[in-house]
């Protein structure tokens, strides 16, 4: 029990003896190549949410490099377990088995099914599931029962299993793969952290019936503030209902008067386009990217506005 309990120490003086005692960034931003240049080619186009050119390039770039037979791009790796869990046939009142030391996320998307997380022993090598562990508990607390995995104290069925490849350490995959087969479990791996982690030269995320990575902004130094404003961009589009009945009614001082309210309105519109682009053009990043998020969200805004225009 002891050595339980000094096992998170172990693990931060571990990290400490390598990256040592000040604060790291888990994964520091870098934003050094044509960043700006492809937002706004994805502005120009028009497909600034959920599908286009650059989604499906994301696609195929992070297949061909995974080794992936298919990829499917989602809002973020929370939303990539959960629809993974369904996917793999976790359903209301269902266990999924998850190691004790994991992000928050993994638990959550386990609940979204409306199911219950059951939590394993990690062990200290790989700090995920300790496969050996884990068969000694489920031959003591489980069953099967017609093919299905069944906590004998509960009476759920232990539908799957979410081994996590922490700080990008592959967990023992074949250890794994052994008790998914042996006590019928859909693995589902959680490789939000080890994207470019290979176990004997197969990329992690790929062993399973499913696999999630994730390309994360919060946990990397990006304050939630920028993350809204980002989603923003892509909202500009899907919501133009909502501010085009001001654009159908509401005049513009002076110009409407010049121009006409139509006229009036594309020309605001076209310079909030123009304005934009050229602030993209002029901010760099690296030094500060919440103007480059500004930016970005007048031109979006300014291009939606408008196709309103147009339109009326």
């Amino acid at each position: 029990m002891q050595a339980q309990a000094d096992f998170p120490e172990k693990i931060v003086h571990a990290i400490k003896s390598v990256v040592g005692a000040d604060a790291v960034a888990l994964h520091e931003p870098t934003f050094k190549g044509n960043e700006w240049l492809y937002l706004k080619q994805c502005l120009d186009s028009t497909f600034v949410s959920s599908v286009g050119p650059f989604v499906d390039r994301f696609e195929a770039d992070l297949a061909r490099f995974t080794g992936a037979k298919h990829v499917v791009a989602v809002v973020n790796g929370t939303a990539a377990l959960h629809i993974a869990l369904e996917l793999a046939g976790v359903v209301a009142g269902d266990e999924v088995i998850l190691p004790a030391m994991s992000f928050v996320a993994t638990a959550n998307a386990v609940t979204y099914c409306r199911a219950t997380p059951h939590f394993a022993d990690s062990e200290p090598h790989s700090l995920g599931l300790d496969p050996t562990a884990l068969r000694e508990h489920l031959r003591s607390v489980t069953e099967l029962r017609q093919g299905h995995c069944v906590n004998r104290h509960t009476g759920r069925v232990v539908r799957a299993m979410v081994p996590m490849h922490t700080f990008g350490h592959p967990v023992d995959v074949e250890g794994m793969l052994a008790l998914a087969r042996d006590f019928n479990l859909a693995l589902v791996e959680d490789a939000a952290e080890s994207l470019g982690s290979t176990f004997h030269g197969k990329h992690t995320g790929t062993f399973g019936l499913l696999g999630t990575l994730s390309f994360r902004l919060r946990e990397a130094g990006i304050d939630r503030a920028t993350i809204g404003f980002l989603s923003w961009v892509g909202l500009a589009y899907g919501f133009k209902w909502a501010w085009a009945p001001l654009v159908d009614r509401l005049p513009l001082p002076m110009l409407t008067r010049l121009l006409g309210r139509r006229r009036s309105w594309l020309l605001l519109s076209q310079v909030a386009v123009v304005a934009g682009l050229l602030g993209m053009a002029w901010s760099n990043p690296q030094d500060a990217l919440m103007p480059l998020v500004a930016f970005a969200l007048l031109a979006s805004f300014g291009s939606a506005t408008q196709d309103i225009a147009l339109d009326a």
